[in-house]
């Protein structure tokens, strides 16, 4: 239906009749909730995108966005009602619709340039599709003038803008809030190029969002306000970033002034941030990425797995990700764990003279960061930050007790597993009916008759025949006597989950023409052996079991197991076992996995007995009885893994690494009482007992559990030897990091400044130009002040020697990027000087790649020229250097000197802000 000429009301009752088909290109994090919204609403909608595994999974009503709460539901309903289908044909379903909404990614280069191409891909098959009365949305963030570039495009269909509507409603939503964003969080805001069109956008947007629809005068106007959104906090970031280096200078503590500043409503100042190749971690730190769950990864580890262009900057290897990956943040406003985006990442060297410090806790846990990394403590009801190096005893860091809980698979499919490598699989089925027999016999005969008889077909075919065979009723592998049948399926529930647990903790997997996965008990911990016999036995698995010595084995010779815990990904042995990332989602499984590890290889110890004690100067006997759950690992992941998993379900363990071996311990009553329904056998009695004994309930001293997140308290902060690569990233609006244990502390870099100087330069805001103007034009100043300062004792700066003190962008830190000497000294051999160089953090070859010479001394200097704020140039022994220079001139670009003292010895002393 064409809805040009319909007022809003009458668009919006031909979305209740049915009327109305849209097509949304890009069915990504934004595009599928918004399509998907739209088909909830009555509309028929088509979705278009190049991923066919995408495509294919909407048409069976599954949603691969999994982090989107409600989509799932919408996007099963919809496709159910035959409302919503996709497709990889864009042409095609231009054809087939009245309304195109374009929402494809746009990406950045690695200099912050907007990429277009896939927004002029998407017209160019549009125009294809094009008819009379048509509209044609964009709802991807862009450049203003971007929406009206397509215009060309468009009428390659033949049509003049006029005889189809183009509009512009950018997109305000946030992935986790998609759904609510896109019905009524906030209002819409659209424009378009003509009335007509722009009544009839109000009435497809007023249909689904409740807060209704802001138009605009044009479209241009409509881009406008999504960029702007963007920069006003890039502007109040590089304000923040501007007053915090102001306060450096004047020795005041930024995050003090910011915090009573805000306390006055109409000052809302942002956090200040560092550049590329910030404050970093140490490469064994870990973060959680979102995989098909959640997955542990040292920081080392995600940088090299992140795709993106790469570029290196004074030393720093920076990635701009040109795929999306999320790890794991907390949400300092809801206060509720969160996956966030990775928009940068950054791999340099130590710089000179840069520390490395572990942070310790009382509860054992450690992380190491460099010493101006920003870590989160909790005081006075709030989070505020303090840098790594501030840290005090007894300041209280947090740790995340909840993680996000997302949809889990139900069942396993093996057959799809095994598919992978069909090679000596046979699928069994309890009979093959005759009219699937005749299609085998007419496509596979003679050995169809085999398959026949038997009641099977060799793996690979089976895709090909599955829609004539019945359901199947095992998987057989081997000839007699190793004839071995395994389920198709397996349900992926609590049994399952403790199977598991029991493999990662007693379980190991040996491959050579086979597969045989071995769980290995003490012959006396006979509960545990049967609970393992009983879960096997339930699945369909077989097995057999010996003792030998004291130790009993419960043995799985099979390479469909063994294909199946490689799927996994649970690791062959004790240093690589691993939990599957998708039962981080889900607290029933992980209880499940934690009872098999924990009655698999943990140990409860209880002691009762009598203990002295001191209380108001005389020492008491008294009985006591305590209780400790501890758990064991080689493996690094799986470790943090626990952690996750234990906080999650409200227990708090402490931590011990004793050689290679993590060492996790769970003591308290409160935290025992949570895994008293997870253990069995004799462990739960021993737990059972403690806990009915226990006189006295107190408090743990060590942390403090507050809900969604703990407190942990800082027990030691110290140096350690580090030499190796320090990695750093950069997250989407929390600016908050959960790295190794559950701890959370700032991401490494809260801004990359360079995006949004480059989108200035495409929009040219006069704000933003006017501040990089600004700073652009000081290092001339500096130049200008040198003529001054040699014009007073009588000199032209054309032929005078000028010693130029400092080429790293500031003081102490060996870093380059943005450094005004490389201005300076450019600027000044064009007046023609003879210009030196000098600068305690870098080496003569550091002054030829600027262009200046490098000299240590004073002798034959005309100027000085200060450009960086050493500690080393604060302390010139100015008596010394006027018995040296030829003239006493010096500039002064960082006010590091006694102007006064200066003066005295007869210098003539100019510096920025003082002439």
């Amino acid at each position: 239906m064409k809805l040009i000429g319909l007022n809003r009301d009458e668009v919006k009752q031909a979305f209740k009749e049915g009327k109305v088909t849209i097509a949304v290109y890009g069915l990504g994090k934004m595009g599928l909730p918004l399509a998907a919204v739209f088909a909830e609403h009555g509309a028929n909608v088509i979705g278009v995108d190049i991923n066919e595994k995408v495509v294919e999974m909407i048409n069976n009503g599954e949603n691969h966005i999994k982090e989107e709460p409600g989509l799932s539901e919408l996007v099963e309903r919809n496709v159910k009602a035959g409302r919503l289908k996709a497709t990889t044909d864009g042409v095609w379903a231009a054809k087939q619709t009245d309304v195109m909404i374009i929402l494809v990614p746009t990406l950045t280069d690695d200099r912050g340039n907007l990429k277009l191409e896939p927004v002029y891909d998407v017209a160019r098959k549009i125009a294809k599709g094009l008819k009379k009365g048509d509209i044609v949305i964009t709802e991807a963030t862009m450049p203003p003038g971007t929406t009206e570039s397509l215009v060309p495009i468009l009428e390659e269909s033949g049509l003049k803008l006029g005889e189809f509507g183009l509009a512009h409603a950018p997109e305000r939503t946030m992935t986790g809030t998609a759904i609510r964003d896109i019905t009524g969080q906030y209002p819409k805001i659209v424009g378009a190029s003509d009335e007509k069109t722009l009544e009839a956008v109000i009435g497809i947007y007023e249909t689904i969002n409740k807060k209704g629809v802001i138009p605009m005068s044009s479209i241009k106007a409509a881009e406008a306000v999504k960029v702007f959104e963007g920069v006003y906090r890039d502007v109040n970031i590089a304000l923040a970033n501007e007053l915090a280096l102001w306060c450096e200078e004047h020795g005041l503590d930024a995050l003090e002034v910011f915090e009573a500043a805000n306390t006055q409503p109409y000052c809302h100042l942002h956090m200040p941030g560092a550049g590329v190749g910030g404050h970093c971690f140490a490469r064994d730190e870990f973060v959680f990425l979102e995989k098909d769950g959640i997955e542990p990864l040292t920081v080392e580890e995600l940088f090299e797995l992140i795709e993106g262009n790469l570029e290196e900057k004074e030393g720093v290897l920076i990635k701009v990700p040109s795929k999306e990956y999320y790890i794991l943040s907390f949400d300092p406003i809801s206060k509720r764990p969160i996956f966030k985006r990775v928009t940068l990442a950054t791999k340099r060297k130590l710089k000179p003279g840069e520390r490395v410090l572990e942070i310790r806790t009382k509860t054992g846990r450690r992380v190491k960061l460099t010493e101006n990394h920003i870590v989160w403590v909790y005081e006075h009801g709030k989070f505020v930050q303090k840098l790594a190096k501030e840290l005090k005893q007894g300041d209280k860091m947090a740790i995340v007790m909840e993680l996000p809980s997302k949809e889990t698979p139900e069942v396993l499919n093996v057959l799809s597993i095994l598919s992978r490598n069909p090679h000596g699989y046979r699928v069994k089925f309890p009979e093959i009916p005759s009219e699937a027999r005749a299609i085998l016999h007419s496509s596979l005969a003679p050995q169809s008759y085999d398959y026949v008889r038997d009641s099977y077909i060799p793996l690979k075919y089976y895709d090909e025949f599955k829609g004539v065979l019945p359901e199947p009723s095992a998987i057989a592998s081997g000839r007699e006597p190793s004839y071995l049948e395994f389920p198709p399926k397996i349900e992926i529930n609590e049994d399952f989950a403790t199977l598991l647990g029991y493999y990662l903790s007693e379980g190991c997997l040996t491959e050579d023409s086979s597969s045989r996965i071995r769980f290995s008990f003490n012959a006396g911990e006979r509960d545990y052996i049967e609970e393992v016999k009983e879960i096997l036995k339930k699945i369909g698995i077989r097995y057999s079991e010996y003792t030998q010595a004291s130790v009993h084995y419960i043995k799985v010779s099979s390479r469909a197991f063994g294909e199946l815990l490689k799927f996994l990904e649970t690791g062959v042995n004790s240093y690589d076992a691993k939990v599957p990332g998708f039962i981080l989602y889900n607290k029933a499984l992980q209880k499940a996995i934690l009872r098999g590890i924990i009655n698999g290889d943990g140990s409860v110890v209880v002691y009762e007995g009598k203990r002295k004690i001191r209380k108001d100067g005389k020492e008491y006997t008294i009985d006591m009885i305590s209780a400790t759950i501890e758990i064991a690992t080689a493996s690094d992941k799986l470790a943090q893994q626990l952690f996750l998993m234990l906080q999650n379900l409200g227990v708090v363990p402490s931590y011990k690494k004793n050689g290679k071996v993590h060492i996790l311990r769970i003591f308290g009553p409160d935290n025992l009482e949570k895994l008293r329904e997870v253990v069995s056998g004799e462990k739960k009695e021993k737990l059972e007992y403690y806990l009915n004994n226990i006189r006295k309930r107190e408090k743990s001293s060590t942390f403090k559990h507050t809900g969604s997140f703990a407190l942990v308290e800082v027990k030691e902060i110290k140096p350690v030897e580090y030499n190796d690569y320090v990695y750093s990233f950069e997250v989407e609006d929390t600016s908050t990091i959960v790295t190794t244990s559950g701890l959370i502390v700032h991401n490494c870099i809260p801004i990359y400044p360079w995006f949004v100087i480059n989108l200035a330069k495409k929009m040219n805001p006069r704000l933003i130009k006017t501040a990089r103007e600004i700073n652009d034009f000081m290092p001339y100043h500096v130049v200008e002040l040198t003529v001054k300062g040699l014009n007073e004792v009588g000199k032209p700066l054309n032929g005078s020697n000028v010693l130029v003190l400092g080429l790293t962008f500031r003081g102490g830190v060996r870093e380059f990027t943005k450094s005004p000497a490389i201005p300076i000294i450019k600027e000044l051999k064009g007046w023609g000087a003879k210009v030196y160089a000098y600068d305690p953090l870098c080496t003569p070859e550091d002054a030829k790649r600027f262009g200046a010479e490098w000299k240590e001394d004073f002798k034959d200097v005309d100027a000085i020229v200060i450009v960086t704020d050493h500690k080393e140039f604060r302390s010139l022994n100015l008596e010394e250097v006027a018995k040296q220079v030829k003239s006493k001139v010096i500039i002064d670009g960082r006010n590091v000197l006694d102007s006064e003292k200066a003066e005295k010895l007869g210098f003539v002393y100019l510096r920025v802000g003082r002439v």
